[in-house]
Formats: C-alpha cells, structure tokens, sequence
C-alpha cells in the first residue's frame, strides 16, 4: 500500500499491542457468552465468537465493526450532557497546542501534555475511544497516528489496504462534531448576558478536560503515597522532605447517577465525580475580644502589651542600634511610634463596640477610672451619673500619660534610658489623636 520503507521492529512492536487489545475483547466477549449474561456481549466481538472465524480474519471484523461505530463518538473537551444527561445540543474539542499565560483559570491554562481528552456519545461504542487513545506507542495513541496516515500504524494492521484505508476513515470521524452547525438544547443552561442595550444568549458547556485535571490534582493531594506520607509525617510531629498539600472547604458534586458512563468517558473514570473549590466572599473572623478585667491598666503585658510586642521591639532595637541623630533617626522613630498608636486606637475601638457598660462588671473593678472612661463611653447612657464624672474628668490626659509611661518602660535598657523629655513626646502624641477622633467616637 505504501512505498516508503518503514522499520519492521517498529511494526510489529505496535502490532503486537493492538492484537492484545483485541484477544482481550475477543476472549471476554467469550467469556460472557459462556456464561450466558444475555445483552453482556461486546458489539463488536459477538458476530466473531458466532461465526468461530479464524484469529486473523477475527481482528478484521472487530476492527471493521469498531470503525464503524466511530461515529458514534465524539472527542471532546468541552460536554453537554453534565448539564443535562438528556441534553443534545453541540459539544466542542478545543486544542490547545500552547499553554496560555494569563490570570484566569481555563483549559487554556493546561499545557499540552495535561489535555486529557473526554469522549460522549453512544456508551456501547465506549471500547472504539478507548481503543484509539490508551494504546500508546512511543508516546503516541493511535487516534494522533490514524489523523496524520501513519505508515507504521497502516502496516501494523491485518486486512487489504482497501479495508485499512475504509477504516482509517471511520476511526477519524470521531474527531468530527456532533452536530452539523453549533446549537443548544432546551434542556441545557443559558444565561441572558447584558451587552448595550440588549443580551446576548450564552450556553455555557461543562469543561470536562479542565475538571478532570483538578480532580487528579487533588485526589493525588489526599490519596498520593507522597502527600499521605507527609501528611502523617505532620500529625507525628516529624520532618519530611515533601510539602503537606491541602484543600479546604472542598465540595464534591456526582453525575450520571448509576449510569456514569453515558455522561462521558472521564466522569465514568472518575466515578462521576468532580470536586469544587470554595467560591465565595471572605468572611472576617474577627478574634474574641478581650476584656481587660481583673487588671488596672490596658497596657498590662497581657493586653495590649502583647499585641504591639513586634512592634515596640523593633523600636527597641532600633533605638539601641542608634547612637547619633539626625531627621531620618528622628523620622523612623516616629514612624514606628505612629504604628504603635494606631493599634492602640484600633484596640480602643474594638472595646468601644462591646455592649455598653461593661466596665461596671465587678471583674473590672481594678481598671482605672480614667482608661474606663476612655474605653466604655455607652455606659453614659444607662449610667447618667458615671457620665457625668466622664465628662467632668480630664481622662485623655490621664490616659496619654498612662501610654506613655508604659511606653518608657518598654523601651528602657541598660544602654538606653528615657526620661521626661521622651514621656512628654509620647503623652502629647497620643493626645493629639485623642482630640482628633472627639467628634467621631467620643
């Protein structure tokens, strides 16, 4: 059929695979036959096992009857029939023959080597996809070899070259598209998109090949000998060589009920089902507040202490690194002393957005009159005589000064000691923001 010379090992490798392949389906459809499972038989094998023809002409017949329901099938990457098994409208095979890079997740986000191709279609012409596309030789299935004539695959097959060429022919027309000109179907989804003045119709399709990536990728995650190693390795407390990878929040979502096959290929290998990534909003979760009780002063080590710890030891450390001054030593100190009254504010108004009247708890007793005053407005309102001792006392001082003899301390060590001129710096900082936030909070 063929004058150009081929390799003959070659040959006969891919011609071994395919025999095997079908002496499997030959020898189960027997199987089935002898044990009388009465619509069991493989379409394409029970006129075989009927006749008793020889091996030959058997792989001949099967071959003949699988192109032919080639067309049954179609190759896709993008299926109806997850949203509807009863959908009929178009289904499309996209190729991808170079990795897009861009920010939005896709089938074009997959490289080339990831494309898993799908298959719908007529379930009882399953075993002609499978044919086509798991028997690789050298890296290569024979649906790509049929699709560029290759002279290896032409001679590996039996029959006369009129029959191969027949068959070839079939076996491409699973590539073709299911339908003639795109549509829709009734029983599929469709979304009114605004566009002007009017709307578009769009059908979206399920992206099947993109599904079946995340799926493995996942699966790999919770099941893989690697990941379930270094997943036991961190519940033991112990080391190991390979990240802990987890997904959380996952949902899992089945298709095709018993039937999974008739949704596609891949939903059937995957059992049908798909797993879904968390698509929602953030949720702030915001930490429990806590009440300074049993302390008198906010600024135990306890409390808001421990929230600006970072931050008062970078001033620290800054400080003790420092031995001269200039606008930038001057500039960075108050930068980093800026940060630490911005926490202190936002920790003030977390207290302030408590239930009113908080600090009259008898837990509270010990907090100073001053940081109450600071700290619980609203009691105001259901305690008019509480209020009116606020609004008499001179409490932004008394709480400026608390910071910034808290401050003092904080910094202080054997190298570096603040004194009055620091404390004053610090008391008249905090009162200008005090002052500033009068009309908004207080």
């Amino acid at each position: 059929m063929q004058d150009e010379i081929v390799n003959i090992g070659e040959v006969q490798e891919l011609r071994n695979l395919i025999d095997s392949y079908i002496d499997e389906k030959i020898k189960k459809t027997e199987e089935n036959k002898k044990k009388k499972k009465a619509g069991k038989e493989d379409p394409a094998t029970e006129k075989i096992v009927e006749e008793e023809i020889d091996s030959t002409k058997a792989k001949c017949v099967w071959l003949a009857s699988a192109a032919s329901r080639a067309a049954q099938r179609q190759i896709v990457t993008h299926a109806i029939k997850y949203l509807n098994p009863d959908a009929k409208g178009s289904e499309f095979l996209v190729e991808i023959h170079e990795q897009a890079n861009n920010s939005f997740v896709s089938t074009s986000t997959l490289s080339p080597v990831k494309q898993k191709k799908d298959s719908t279609g007529n379930a009882a012409a399953l075993d002609v996809f499978v044919f086509l596309t798991e028997i690789i030789f050298q890296n290569e299935n024979l649906l790509s070899r049929i699709l560029r004539s290759d002279k290896i695959l032409i001679e590996a097959l039996p029959g006369s070259d009129e029959e191969k060429k027949t068959w070839l022919k079939q076996f491409a027309k699973i590539c073709l598209p299911n339908k003639p000109e795109p549509c829709s179907h009734t029983l599929a989804k469709q979304i009114y998109f605004p566009v002007g003045d009017g709307y578009r119709i769009l059908a979206p399709l399920f992206p099947t090949t993109l599904a079946h990536e995340v799926f493995e990728n996942i699966s790999d995650s919770k099941f893989g000998e690697e990941n379930v190693n270094a997943r036991n390795a961190k519940k033991a407390r112990k080391p190991h060589t390979t990240a802990n990878r987890e997904f959380l929040n996952l949902a899992e979502q089945k298709f095709g009920g018993t039937n999974k096959q008739n949704i596609s290929y891949l939903n059937s290998k995957r059992n049908g089902k798909i797993y879904l990534l968390p698509s929602l909003p953030p949720q702030w979760q915001s930490s429990k507040i806590k009440l300074p009780f049993h302390i008198h002063t906010i600024f135990h080590k306890n409390h808001f202490s421990w929230r600006v710890r970072d931050l008062t030891n970078q001033l620290k450390n800054f400080l003790n690194k420092t031995d001269y001054n200039n606008s930038i030593i001057r500039q960075t100190r108050a930068d980093l002393v800026s940060y630490i009254i911005d926490e202190l504010m936002c920790f003030a108004m977390e207290l302030q957005g408590q239930n009113p009247g908080w600090s009259a708890k008898q837990e509270c007793s010990k907090l100073s009159s001053s940081q109450a005053f600071w700290l619980d407005p609203g009691r105001s309102i259901s305690d008019p005589e509480w209020g009116k001792q606020r609004q008499m006392s001179d409490w932004k001082s008394d709480v400026s000064h608390d910071f910034a003899s808290w401050l003092n301390q904080s910094l202080q060590t054997d190298e570096n000691r603040f004194g009055d001129d620091e404390f004053t710096e610090w008391k008249k900082l905090l009162e200008r923001q005090l002052h500033l936030l009068k009309e908004e909070i207080l």
